[in-house]
């Protein structure tokens, strides 16, 4: 499973987090990135929801993934080129985990 940069309110975030527990297999892998609310609060304009909260951090991703099965969880800073709005520096969490068991 593939998500990239789906921002949701705070609020909704543990229903897709169990959601994906749900729907993946066991031995399956969720590869995920996210804008960090640094992409706000450090001044990045590479795009991203206005809120910081509706950004993803990597202590997040840790209470909600098993860490037996957290084989990259990474603060980046990749350099965006997905056309006007979406260029430069990004402020990201990238997660790949495979569900166990």
């Amino acid at each position: 499973m593939v998500i990239t940069f789906l921002h949701l309110p705070p609020e909704t975030r543990p229903a897709l987090y169990a959601l994906i527990h749900r729907i993946l297999r066991p031995g399956g892998y969720l590869i995920a990135e996210w804008f960090r609310p640094e992409q706000r609060t450090e001044g990045y304009t590479s795009g991203g929801p206005p809120d910081p909260s509706w950004m993803v951090t990597a202590d997040e991703l840790r209470r909600h993934f098993d860490p037996e099965g957290i084989l990259l969880l990474d603060n980046a800073t990749p350099e965006l080129n997905e056309g006007p709005g979406h260029r430069g520096p990004a402020a990201t969490v990238r997660l790949v985990w495979e569900r166990r068991g």
